[in-house]
C-alpha cells in the first residue's frame, strides 16, 4: 500500500494514488449501501470520499440525486467517467473537497461516507459532525468502516478502531 511521504499534501497523495490505480471498479455497490438505502424514498444524497465511485452510480440508478465529493481530481475524473458509462451523469455532480477544510453545500437525505479511510491525518469527527448538521429532517448518515486491519490496511495491528459512540 502506498505511504505518504513527508510533506506530501493530502490532494497530492491522494492524486497520486488513483493516477496510479486501475480505472476499473467492481461495478458493484457496498452492501451496507444497499441495505440501508435501498427502502428510502429517493431524495439528495451526499458521497464523502467517492473514490471511483460505484456507490454514487448505484444511488443515481435508483433516483437519487446526489453529490459525489473527493480529494483527488484523478478519482473523480475515473468517477466521472464511470458514471457516463453507465448514464447517469444527469444525476451525479462531482465536486473536490479536502473535507478537513471545505464540505459541500447544502441539505442531504442521505449522507454516506463508506470506508473513508487514510493513513493521513483526518479530522474524521468533525467531517461526521459537519455531515450530520446538513441532514434534512428524516435523513440517515451511514457511516461504514472496517472493525479490524484488513490486508491492506494503513492501519497497525494497535490502531483504536471506531465504536458506535
Amino acid at each position: 500500500m502506498m505511504q505518504p511521504t513527508a510533506g506530501q499534501t493530502a490532494e497530492d497523495f491522494w492524486d497520486d494514488l488513483y493516477r496510479g490505480a486501475s480505472r476499473q471498479t467492481r461495478g458493484l455497490q457496498s452492501a451496507m449501501l444497499e441495505r440501508f438505502a435501498m427502502d428510502r424514498t429517493p431524495g439528495r444524497a451526499l458521497d464523502l470520499g467517492c473514490a471511483k465511485d460505484d456507490d454514487a452510480i448505484w444511488l443515481a440508478q435508483q433516483g437519487w440525486d446526489v453529490v459525489a465529493t473527493d480529494i483527488a481530481q484523478a478519482a473523480l475524473d475515473i468517477a466521472a467517467s464511470n458514471a457516463a458509462e453507465r448514464g447517469v451523469t444527469d444525476r451525479i455532480s462531482f465536486e473536490r473537497h479536502d473535507l478537513a477544510i471545505s464540505f459541500p453545500e447544502g441539505r442531504y437525505d442521505l449522507i454516506s461516507a463508506m470506508f473513508l479511510q487514510t493513513p493521513l491525518d483526518f479530522p474524521k469527527r468533525q467531517v461526521f459532525a459537519q455531515a450530520y448538521g446538513q441532514l434534512a429532517s428524516g435523513g440517515m448518515l451511514l457511516i461504514v468502516t472496517h472493525g479490524s486491519a484488513a490486508p491492506w490496511s494503513w492501519n497497525k495491528a494497535d490502531h483504536p478502531y471506531p465504536t458506535p459512540e
